[in-house]
């Protein structure tokens, strides 16, 4: 992944059956490591599977795609989570987040989003 200058991560490090069975002390306990691994990495994006993850991650809610806040420097955009548990979209809804992620990638960084 790194090669194609991309990484992946998660906020909870503990394996759970559904993100329903994770307490809000896992995600508390995650944050800060993920934010310091963030700091580190110093990403142009960040994408964040799922908006339930966000949220848990920023403490707001929030709207699926581009945000308006960065993080760590970086742009901030989030996807349905692809969960085949998430059954509030269709595959094919999922996918629409995907291709207008790839298209907010190729923005420049100044370029207004929303």
């Amino acid at each position: 992944m790194l090669d194609w200058g991309l990484g992946l991560t998660d906020i909870v490090k503990r394996w759970s059956a559904s993100a329903s069975s994770l307490r809000a002390r896992d995600y508390r306990r995650g944050v800060p490591l993920l934010l310091a691994k963030l700091q580190q990495a110093a990403p142009r994006a960040i994408a964040f599977n799922g908006k339930l993850a966000y949220e848990k991650f920023s403490g707001r809610r929030c709207s699926l795609g581009p945000q308006k806040e960065t993080l760590a420097g970086a742009r901030v955009f989030v996807l349905p989570c692809t969960s085949g548990r998430n059954g509030s979209m269709t595959r094919d809804q999922k996918f629409g987040y995907f291709r207008q992620l790839a298209g907010w990638l190729k923005l420049p960084s100044s370029a207004e989003e929303g």
